[in-house]
């Protein structure tokens, strides 16, 4: 009971650590001359998620196991975020749901391996975080969670088909999985 109500405590801090990390880099690391209607819904589905996990969390007592599992999750989608920050701190990415016309193609770091490790650092996240809470209700907000960022990711993949780099892109795809790396 104390360890279990300890790892809540922790599951709890990383999260809400995690989401003010996305909320920082909104605001610090991408960038777009007018933020798209798409950032406010993302931002709403964000908080609420985290909202519906907590009540989950606390509500409830979670394997000890589960609770691990998600914490490693967390911390690996962390991992994932900083490489994905690092690699990408210099080339002006935009905010989800932008349509601007992307001018070049980044393929260092994490993108190297996939083409939008933003987005699965997020979804690790969020896997890890609905596993902490042991609950099949959690699945619903990880669903629309995935769905948003799919439907990101091909808004963002459209662009390039759309742009000056659409060949560099092609040949990008062939080589990077869409969230996870391509197995060769």
């Amino acid at each position: 009971m104390i360890l279990e109500q300890a790892l809540d405590v922790v599951v709890t801090v990383l999260s809400v650590f995690t989401v003010g990390l996305y909320v920082w880099s909104t605001q610090t690391h991408f960038r777009s001359e007018t933020p798209p209607t798409g950032v406010s819904i993302v931002a709403a589905a964000v908080f609420l998620s985290l909202a519906i996990y907590l009540l989950l969390l606390w509500l409830d007592s979670q394997p000890v196991a589960a609770q691990l599992a998600g914490i490693a999750l967390i911390l690996a989608s962390l991992g994932l975020f900083w490489w994905a920050i690092v690699a990408s701190r210099d080339f002006g990415l935009s905010h989800v749901f932008d349509m601007t016309k992307p001018t070049a193609l980044l393929l260092s770091g994490p993108y190297a391996h996939v083409r939008h490790p933003f987005y699965t650092s997020y979804i690790i996240f969020w896997a890890g975080f609905a596993l902490s809470t042991w609950n099949l209700l959690a699945v619903l907000p990880l669903i629309a969670i995935i769905v948003i960022y799919t439907k990101a990711a091909r808004i963002e993949e459209g662009k390039f088909s759309n742009s000056v780099l659409k060949d560099d892109y092609v040949a990008y795809r062939e080589r990077a999985g869409i969230f996870w790396p391509k197995l060769r």
